[in-house]
């Protein structure tokens, strides 16, 4: 191990696993929670129940929502499926033009249709909605999808924002001000009846969600030494994927719309002071931006909370340590490259074909967590169980993923993903068993191609690429991902569409994916003309070096 290296540091004085670590990790886990509610919070807030046109005549009379005036009030449905689910017995948006002032079928004409003026709504789910408050629904229904397209806009500026934020600021002024802003915007969102206003506050706090993640990822991995840091960040990863299991708990017993973003806001609010005052700046980024005196009284403080005792000499090293990386940080001259270099002939057909996975991967998780409404059956058990299978990727990815390596995870969680999405286009929406089994498989297949895509693209191109490669695949994939929510407008040009278009650009990129070099076994590539040297190879090149040398 370099000896001027913070891994180093840790594990030779002060401890990389300690009390100290894990105390720490508990903050962080606050913090996801409470970025975790209000990502996806406009699924149940602005959820769209069943609805009708309301019947002048008739529902001053009788005003339950299957009532039995709909026989001869308003039509059949046009439409005898949706892509995810059998479509309503009754059309939701039209209804028979009324020539009478009773409650009979005398009284309207079965051969003319027109518009709703008022709607009544099945409030089995929820009490309320934003939907239902402003009849987001029918000609206005595409407000709604929009709140899923400011979804995916919000996470692209928040990546584009968060990673300088966190370098500026450092990691945990970069969580304490996007949690600053969360808190509020949530809150008030949630008693602004105006949607321009709500789609704005929405957008503050999905952007600062993003920052967070970004800020938090950084924390976790610069907090434990390197033994323990890859199951810190697995464990981080399924804590995240059980914190959103919190925002349907709160939907499921408050069941109105105002307080459940209030609710979720309240969380915010907690983990605000929480990380303020309690979460420590990581100490690594203090030591690269100068902050060498404050770093050295607050590893103190980590070598006695983890008992471990310190001679003079071992503190005078250490110092000596950070003194000298802190130096050579601010001295460091090392050529940048830029996002156009992925471009190079070199990494052309490999930036290409990433561009693919990554947007099809995304689109296709977003695609269907943003329609789980659209499943039949009970919404908060489908958001759970969506949420659910996240854990299970998650776990295969941890246990496979070094030994079956990266590119046999992406080919056969790609084709999987669009096998998946073909056969739920073309089955029949009654068997709602199967959809919702195909559904499972997309989602989890999805989470897998996406999950290994982010690693993956990190090992493929050199370091000083790296990061930069990975912020330009995912903002070339939220760019597709605005589309999501609109996926299912494809239904009216053929039924099967949206699945169809999820699914083949899958299974072509997964098959492309086989032209990418594997990653599991070799040594990243530290400059542009690096070769891509497997561990065997690189003892092979160190031993002919030195023989020569020898020589």
């Amino acid at each position: 191990m370099n000896k001027f290296d913070f891994d180093y540091v840790l594990e030779t004085f002060v401890g990389g696993n300690g009390l100290w670590q894990w105390r720490q990790f508990c903050y962080l886990l606050l913090q996801s929670a409470a970025n975790s509610v209000p990502f996806l919070i406009h699924l149940f807030t602005a959820y769209t129940p069943d609805h009708r046109c309301s019947i002048p005549n008739c529902d001053r009379l009788n005003s339950t929502f299957n009532a039995p005036f709909l026989n001869f009030s308003i039509p059949a449905n046009d439409l005898s499926q949706n892509f995810l689910k059998e479509a309503t017995e009754y059309s939701q948006c039209r209804m028979f033009q009324v020539i009478g002032n009773s409650c009979g079928e005398e009284s309207f004409n079965p051969t003319e249709t027109v518009e709703c003026l008022d709607y009544v709504y099945d409030n089995t789910m929820f009490e309320t909605t934003f939907v239902t408050e402003l009849d987001l629904v029918c000609e206005e229904a595409d407000k709604t999808k929009f709140l899923g397209s400011i979804l995916m806009v919000g996470v692209m500026v928040g990546c584009l924002i968060g990673g300088p934020l966190s370098d500026k600021l450092g990691r945990k002024l970069a969580l304490t001000f996007a949690l600053a802003v969360i808190a509020p915007s949530v809150i008030v969102g949630g008693f602004i009846p105006n949607y321009y206003a709500y789609a704005t506050f929405r957008f503050l706090t999905v952007v600062s969600v993003s920052a967070m993640w970004i800020a938090g990822h950084a924390m976790v991995l610069e907090l434990f030494g390197k033994k323990v840091r890859k199951f810190a960040y697995t464990l981080n990863s399924i804590w995240y994927s059980l914190s959103n299991l919190l925002l349907p708990g709160i939907a499921y017993f408050i069941r109105d719309w105002r307080y459940i973003h209030l609710g979720s806001g309240l969380i915010s609010l907690i983990a605000l002071p929480i990380i303020y005052f309690c979460l420590t700046e990581s100490l690594r980024w203090m030591v690269l931006n100068g902050k060498v005196e404050e770093v050295k009284v607050k590893l103190r403080h980590v070598g006695k909370v983890n008992k471990r005792a310190l001679s003079e000499e071992d503190l005078d090293e250490m110092d000596y340590i950070l003194e000298t990386m802190a130096a050579r940080a601010k001295t460091n001259d090392e050529r940048r490259l830029g996002p156009w270099n992925m471009f190079a002939k070199k990494f052309l057909l490999q930036t290409l074909i990433l561009f693919g996975i990554w947007m099809t991967s995304v689109l296709s998780y977003y695609a269907l967590t943003l329609n789980v409404e659209g499943l039949a059956g009970d919404m908060f058990l489908n958001y759970v169980i969506s949420m659910l299978v996240d854990l299970p990727a998650n776990l295969i990815i941890m246990a496979s993923v070094d030994k079956l390596g990266r590119k046999f995870l992406i080919v056969v969680g790609m084709a999987s993903l669009g096998i998946s999405c073909i056969a739920m286009g073309f089955m029949d929406k009654s068997n709602s068993t199967v959809i919702m089994g195909l559904f499972l498989v997309g989602k989890v297949t999805s989470t897998m191609a996406m999950n290994t895509v982010w690693l993956y693209t990190a090992e493929l191109y050199p370091t000083n690429l790296r990061s930069q490669a990975v912020a330009t695949c995912s903002f070339v994939a939220r760019i597709a991902g605005v589309t999501a929510p609109f996926i299912t407008k494809l239904e009216m040009i053929w039924l099967p569409f949206p699945m169809v278009v999820l699914g083949i650009p899958a299974i072509l990129f997964g098959g492309l994916a086989l032209f990418l070099k594997e990653t599991a076994k070799v040594h990243l590539p530290e400059t542009v003309d690096s070769p891509t040297l497997t561990k065997d190879e690189e003892m092979r090149v160190n031993f002919s070096e030195s023989s020569t040398t020898n020589l």
